[in-house]
């Protein structure tokens, strides 16, 4: 877990265009700041669940997982690096399409439609010719109450 300010800072540095010697000013880490608060809705509207909070402040605790640190460091010193006129170094670009490559993969929210039960039983469960004592009902919707649900 680290606050939004550490990541743009870190983000800001891969760019070299930040450092303790000679910071970048506050436009640019408000600017850096904003299209961190952007980055992480698009995320959200994509149905990508990084458990991360909106950064409402600098200071805020993000609490990402800490695999995906430095893939948004990357993808976010990917996109601002336009606005710094800079072009992006290429372990910074490849970084920042890799991370989202494994962020889209492993947090991506995925929805299962709801299937119906075959008119046979699972491979091992016997043969369904002879197993008359059935727990569900052919063409039931799983979740949905049985004829055997007593309602408790």
């Amino acid at each position: 877990m680290s606050k939004a300010s550490a990541i743009v800072d870190a983000a800001l540095r891969k760019l070299r265009v930040h450092s303790e010697i000679n910071p970048a000013d506050r436009d640019s880490l408000d600017y850096t700041f904003e299209e961190l608060k952007s980055m992480l809705s698009e995320l959200r509207d994509n149905s990508i669940e990084l458990g991360c909070k909106d950064p409402d402040a600098e200071q805020t605790e993000l609490g990402e997982p800490s695999s995906v640190r430095t893939h948004l460091i990357n993808m976010l010193a990917n996109r601002v690096s336009d606005y710094f006129q800079v072009s992006a170094p290429e372990s910074v670009s490849k970084g920042a399409k890799r991370g989202a490559d494994h962020i889209v993969r492993f947090f991506k929210l995925v929805r299962c439609e709801n299937r119906y039960l075959s008119e046979t039983l699972p491979m091992g469960q016997g043969n369904s010719a002879f197993n008359t004592n059935s727990y569900f009902e052919k063409g039931q919707r799983l979740g949905e109450p049985s004829i055997f649900d007593d309602g408790s």
